[in-house]
């Protein structure tokens, strides 16, 4: 991860892990009591930190950190 604070949240993991699930925003934040824009907004932090260019992008680079499995 092209990151100089490689700290990945435990929200990042908790929407990461949904995500690769294949759940959308809206059904992530149903499951976290969360808005789908409040998940958006966590995912575009993702995006931004730790260069993902996608939903797919962002749990390939949470896998190979091993915070996913």
């Amino acid at each position: 991860m092209n990151n100089t604070d490689p700290t990945i949240s435990e929200r990042h993991i908790q929407i990461l892990a949904l995500v690769a699930e294949g759940m959308t925003n809206a059904q992530i934040g149903a499951e976290l009591h969360l808005s789908r824009h409040t998940v958006n907004t966590h995912l575009k932090d993702f995006y931004r930190r730790f260069g993902a260019n996608d939903r797919a992008h962002a749990v390939l680079l949470a896998m190979r950190a091993g915070v996913l499995r």
